[in-house]
C-alpha cells in the first residue's frame, strides 16, 4: 500500500482525494498493528485533504474509499483493497449509517473481494447485506440489482449450495431475457450456468434442453465471429449429458460434431466428452463475459 501511495502522490499530487483514501487504508492497517503514533499522523493528513475539498467524512469519503477499493479489486490488488473497505464500514458504523443505502456499494465490493479470494462465507454475508440495502434506492430490475443477484448465485454455486443458487440463476435469467432478448450471448451464459446447476445434481433431463438452447444461440453467434471452440465445448457438454442418460447415439453424434470428425473410435469420443464436459461450456462463455451488468 505504501508503494501505491507513492505512485498516486506522484501521478495525482499529494492533496488528491485518492491519496486521502489510501491514507485511510493505512490508518486501518496500522491501527490493527497498534502503531498508534503513525495512525494519528496519517489520519490528520487524510482529514486535512478532505477538509480542503469540503468533504464530510461520513458521506463522500465513504464513496471515495469504496471506489478506490473497487479499482484495486479489478487489478487483483486484494491486500490494498480490504483495509479501504473496512475503513469505509467503520465510518458508517461510527455515524450509525450501516443501514444507509451508501453502505450497499461497500458491501458489494467486499462481497466481490471475498469471492475472488474464495472466502465464500464472508462473500455470502456481504452479498446479502448489499441486497437488503439496494432496494431502498434501486428497482428489482436495475442492472446493479441483477449483477448482485448473479454474483450471489455464483457464490452459492461455488459452495455447492445448489438449492440456493438455482432460484437466483432463474430470476437473473428471466430479467436478462426481458432486457436483452432470448438470443443474446449473455443469456446463453446464464442458461449454461443454470444447466450446470442441474447437472451437478444429476438432473440431466432438465439440463439437456437448456444446453441445446445455448447451442442454438452460440451457433448463431459463430456466424458473427464467435470462436468455434466455444461451440465445440458446448457440443461436448451436450455429448456428456446424453451419454449420462444412456442416449449413446445422440451423445456420439454431438461428440463427432465437437471433434469435427465423421468417423472416430466411440471410446475416444466418450473419453473426450468426459474430459470436456463438467462446467466447460459455462467456463468458456464466462471467459468472454463474467458479469451480467
Amino acid at each position: 500500500m505504501l508503494r501505491a501511495l507513492a505512485i498516486t502522490e506522484r501521478e495525482r499530487g499529494s492533496d488528491h482525494l485518492e491519496v486521502a483514501a489510501l491514507l485511510y487504508g493505512l490508518v486501518q492497517l496500522y491501527n490493527a498493528q497498534d502503531r498508534y503514533r503513525e495512525v494519528e499522523t496519517l489520519y490528520r493528513r487524510a482529514r486535512s485533504i478532505d477538509e480542503q475539498e469540503a468533504i464530510p467524512e461520513q458521506a463522500d469519503a465513504v464513496t471515495i474509499l469504496s471506489q478506490v477499493a473497487a479499482r484495486y479489486i479489478a487489478r487483483g490488488q486484494y491486500p490494498e483493497a480490504e483495509p479501504l473497505l473496512q475503513r469505509a464500514l467503520l465510518i458508517l458504523e461510527q455515524t450509525e449509517a450501516l443501514e444507509h443505502p451508501l453502505a450497499a456499494a461497500v458491501y458489494q465490493n467486499l462481497a466481490e473481494l471475498y469471492a475472488r479470494q474464495e472466502r465464500y462465507a464472508e462473500a455470502e454475508s456481504c452479498s446479502l447485506r448489499a441486497l437488503a440495502l439496494f432496494p431502498q434506492v434501486l428497482s428489482p430490475a436495475h442492472p446493479k440489482m441483477v449483477a448482485m443477484l448473479y454474483r450471489l448465485a455464483q457464490i452459492y454455486s461455488d459452495q455447492k449450495k445448489y438449492a440456493e443458487a438455482e432460484p437466483l440463476f432463474q430470476r437473473v435469467l428471466a430479467l436478462m431475457q426481458e432486457r436483452l432478448g432470448a438470443g443474446h450471448l449473455r443469456v446463453a451464459l446464464l442458461t449454461s450456468e443454470l444447466a450446470q446447476i442441474y447437472k451437478a445434481q444429476g438432473r440431466y433431463e432438465e439440463a439437456e434442453p437448456l444446453m441445446k438452447r445455448v447451442l442454438t444461440i452460440t451457433e448463431a453467434e459463430q456466424e458473427l465471429g464467435l470462436d468455434p471452440l466455444t461451440v465445440a465445448t458446448i457440443l461436448s457438454d451436450l455429448a456428456l449429458l446424453c451419454l449420462l442418460q444412456g442416449k449413446e447415439a445422440e451423445g456420439l453424434a454431438f461428440s463427432q460434431r465437437a471433434l469435427g470428425l465423421d468417423r472416430t473410435d466411440p471410446l475416444a469420443l466418450f473419453k473426450h466428452a468426459l474430459e470436456q464436459g463438467g462446467a466447460a461450456s459455462s467456463d468458456v462463455l464466462n471467459s468472454r463475459r463474467r458479469t451480467v451488468d
